[in-house]
């Protein structure tokens, strides 16, 4: 603090802004500090062209992306390096890791299938589902992985057999998808009609939420129980509780696409690939910082727990950002 102080006065500031500045730190506090600390990009890591999805392999500690356009995951180790490149289905976007069968799951929207990738990186099967699957997540209520298929306004439901047990219908052009251990549900965001619709452990649909405009990116939070949705078209992020009644709206940055919960930090991140930033909600819902990240329409992000880094996938210049963050 004396050595900021110093240089506040060796620039010649005038008193009102020292005083301002000192107001400001005894307002905001250390937190924030240290937030904003959080936001500073430390590496910058090449990857496949358009990445988009993001997730986390407990096991190995790895990161895996799935790049769009050349269908292919890139599997980013702690330091940043590259160690593989799997190839997958046409069109890989959604991505999640099951602890189950230590697999991970890619949906491929060109094809209309899923990729199952073992524990070696090596693709063991491939799924087909409903029609352009997009997003994907895992129940560990049942062990069933559920996807979103936008064409044809279904979720299809995955067994740990990879055989599709279920096809459920839901709203217009289902996009994300995040189970809820709160009340063992499984939440849908639909984008072509501004809903989510709510699973519950019998797979039957059983309540359909009115959200904001273009609802994307779907997450849930274990610190208050809520679910977070990315709202695209109307710049929000739509709250809702356990209860399943939207109790809150953010406004956020220009075009909210992918959520994810911080552990460490308890916050949710939200990338905003409209103009290239990412913003902080508190579990308390207040939007704490959004900070420019000086890449190219940031989409998917995961928590990585191994190196405590935030990794963002910008599909517009083929890059992930590494977000380091402050417990």
């Amino acid at each position: 603090m004396d050595e900021v102080v110093s240089i506040l006065i060796g620039s010649s500031l005038s008193r009102f802004k020292l005083q301002f500045y000192f107001i400001v730190v005894l307002l905001v506090g250390t937190l924030e500090i240290e937030t904003l600390r959080a936001q500073i990009v430390s590496d910058t890591i090449t990857v496949g062209i358009d990445p988009n999805g993001v997730a986390y392999n407990p096991i190995n500690n790895n990161i895996y992306v799935t790049n769009e356009q050349d269908n292919s995951v890139s599997v980013i180790d702690p330091t940043g390096d590259i160690n593989d490149t799997i190839i997958v289905g046409n069109g890989p976007n959604g991505i999640v890791y099951n602890p189950d069968n230590n697999s991970t799951y890619v949906a491929n929207k060109f094809d209309n299938s899923v990729s199952v990738i073992d524990s070696s990186n090596v693709v063991i099967n491939s799924i087909l589902v409903g029609s352009s699957p997009q997003g994907v997540a895992y129940n560990p209520n049942n062990n069933n992985i559920y996807v979103t298929n936008n064409f044809d306004n279904t979720v299809s439901v995955i067994d740990s057999n990879h055989t599709v047990t279920n096809t459920i219908d839901v709203g217009e052009s289902p996009f994300g998808v995040a189970y809820s251990p709160s009340n063992n549900s499984t939440y849908i965001t639909n984008t072509g009609n501004n809903t989510v619709s709510v699973i519950d452990s019998d797979n039957k649909v059983t309540n359909t939420i009115e959200v904001g405009e273009s609802p994307f990116g779907v997450a849930y939070s274990p610190s208050n129980n809520n679910i977070y949705i990315t709202n695209n078209i109307d710049d929000s992020v739509s709250i809702i509780d356990s209860m399943n009644i939207v109790t809150d709206t953010l406004a956020v940055g220009d075009g909210p696409y992918g959520v994810a919960y911080n552990p460490s930090d308890n916050n949710m991140y939200v990338t905003n690939s409209g103009d290239n930033s990412v913003s902080l909600i508190t579990p308390s819902n207040v939007v704490e910082n959004t900070q420019i990240i000086g890449r190219v329409n940031p989409e998917g992000l995961a928590y990585n727990p191994s190196n405590n880094n935030m990794y963002i996938a910008n599909s517009g210049d083929n890059t992930i950002s590494v977000l380091p963050t402050i417990s």
